[in-house]
């Protein structure tokens, strides 16, 4: 299994919570992201209904651009939760029903995931299985919405609370959390049979809402919840007509067993691992100005198991190329097998030396293992991750035609250059700070500049996403904003359209 490969497109997460702040930066592109019902005053649908922060937090986690795990969902923000955070069991009930009614409206393929990080306090009082919101559960499963629940933070049985007790339930996936030295603390976490798996839900950076391109740091199973939502929409577009329980079982395939420390023995030792293997998996397809060798490195193994080498990542890559071996991450010692020899550092290694301030055990290793957020945490030395740890930032040289921007910066987020657009497409269509989109400043990033644009053929059936008449001539119209849209194919007007987003480049 490789859900790594995809980004969510076509998937519609639903997040039930405070609201959502859709006109974040986070949420940008050309995909659906609004508030779709509000069960608070009076059912604004407003762009940001959100004012409390904690629901934009959490759907940024499972979708946004830059943090989120499936940066291509679609994203729907239902209101359960006042501005205070505080709800009721009746309100989630209707919200659960809306959000299957919802569902039951799409047509084929229906792929719906139902995101639920709201704090588990509300114990059954009783056999769960006949309380309202346990039934509301199946009822989601049952219509074929993938439900993902938080597993709480009561430090208490997940079993005893409505919510978290349906991880019984073969297709909604309860999630606990763990820290960032892989341990779950079950005075904090709430464990048990009931729980499926485990993701990172230590200070995780991800959207402040009603700051525009603001972010904040959050902790808890609130968080960790929605980057298994995330992994779920990606396995529903690499296999859209998946049952929930077909994707459940797919979310605890992607996990590594036995890697945390303090699990109870009541509860399954998973830990969400995918989340973290995110690295690039194209290969420039113009030859660098000084080519490399890529070769897989003789000698790499997982660590403790010493027959586990590049050839057995290479079976699952998509899990395995996150695994860490004795010095080095699957992705660094095999480039060829995990797609990353555009990022082989011959020439810009990390820091031996450099750790986070206040930290000494954490190095570069530990920002590799979680790089999309852990890239702006500052050093002993006052330099950030991204300046002292180019390998496992993913910042090494990726070759290509070598016409990028040494000074192209993301609008707000001075990390993000030519080196960030490269490890997803999406990223080409982000705006910088002096106004140009990615694509036009990073083409080799971007593979704008690769030979399948000699000779500058503008493709005949692309169209913008449910616009079908509007093709490349479309674009070029106005091909500063259009270059950035979607089209239906799942290719950008940029990649698509060369000639008419005037990226055109002569044969190399």
């Amino acid at each position: 299994m490789t859900p790594l490969a995809v980004a969510g497109a076509g998937a519609t997460i639903v997040v039930v919570d405070t609201g959502l702040d859709a006109a974040h930066c986070e949420f940008d592109g050309d995909r659906t992201v609004e508030n779709a019902f509000n069960q608070w005053r009076d059912g604004s649908l407003g762009t940001n209904v959100d004012g409390d922060g904690h629901g934009t937090h959490v759907a940024a986690l499972a979708a946004g651009r830059s943090v989120g795990v499936a940066s291509g969902a679609d994203v729907l923000g239902v209101k359960t939760l006042s501005d205070d955070g505080a709800g009721t069991v009746a309100l989630l009930v209707e919200a659960l029903d809306w959000v299957v009614r919802w569902h039951e409206a799409q047509a084929a393929p229906k792929t719906t995931i139902v995101n639920l990080s709201l704090e588990a306090d509300i114990a059954c009082g009783g056999p769960c299985e006949s309380s309202s919101l346990y039934r509301a559960l199946e009822d989601c499963r049952d219509a074929g919405v993938v439900a993902v629940v938080a597993a709480g933070n009561a430090g208490e049985d997940a079993c005893a609370y409505a919510t978290s007790a349906a991880g019984a339930l073969d297709g909604v996936i309860v999630v606990s959390s763990h820290d960032d030295e892989d341990r779950v603390d079950p005075g904090d976490a709430n464990t048990g049979p009931c729980v499926d798996v485990f993701a990172p839900g230590e200070d995780l950076r991800s959207a402040d809402g009603g700051t525009g391109c603001g972010f904040t740091l959050e902790s808890g199973t609130s968080q960790a919840a929605p980057l298994a939502a995330g992994v779920a929409a990606q396995l529903l577009e690499s296999g859209p007509f998946r049952s929930p329980a077909d994707v459940e079982a797919l979310v605890a395939a992607a996990a590594v067993g036995g890697a945390l420390r303090g699990v109870p023995t009541d509860t399954p030792n998973l830990a969400l691992r995918a989340l973290a293997a995110r690295a690039p998996t194209r290969a420039p397809t113009a030859a660098p100005t000084a080519p490399r060798t890529c070769v897989d490195r003789d000698g790499w193994s997982k660590k403790g198991a010493p027959s586990k080498g590049c050839a057995w990542v290479a079976k699952v890559p998509g899990d395995r190329c996150a695994v860490k071996g004795d010095a080095s991450y699957a992705w660094q010692s095999c480039p060829a097998t995990c797609g990353t020899c555009a990022y082989d550092c011959a020439d810009a290694g990390d820091s031996p030396t450099w750790h986070k301030q206040g930290d000494e055990a954490k190095g570069c290793a530990w920002v590799a293992n979680y790089f999309y957020n852990r890239a702006a945490v500052v050093g002993a030395d006052g330099a950030l991750a991204y300046e002292r740890c180019p390998a496992a930032t993913r910042r090494c040289a990726y070759g290509g035609c070598g016409d990028d921007s040494a000074s192209w910066r993301k609008a707000g987020q001075p990390w993000k250059d030519c080196a960030w657009a490269a490890a997803a497409a999406s990223r080409c269509a982000a705006v910088g700070d002096d106004g140009t989109y990615g694509f036009e400043a990073c083409p080799a990033a971007c593979l704008a500049c690769a030979a399948r644009y000699d000779g500058c053929g503008d493709a005949e059936s692309w169209h913008k996403k449910s616009a079908p008449g509007e093709d490349c001539a479309w674009v070029a119209r106005d091909a500063g904003p259009r270059c950035a849209a979607k089209g239906g194919d799942g290719a950008w007007a940029w990649q698509s359209c060369p000639a008419a987003c005037g990226i055109c480049r002569s044969a190399r």
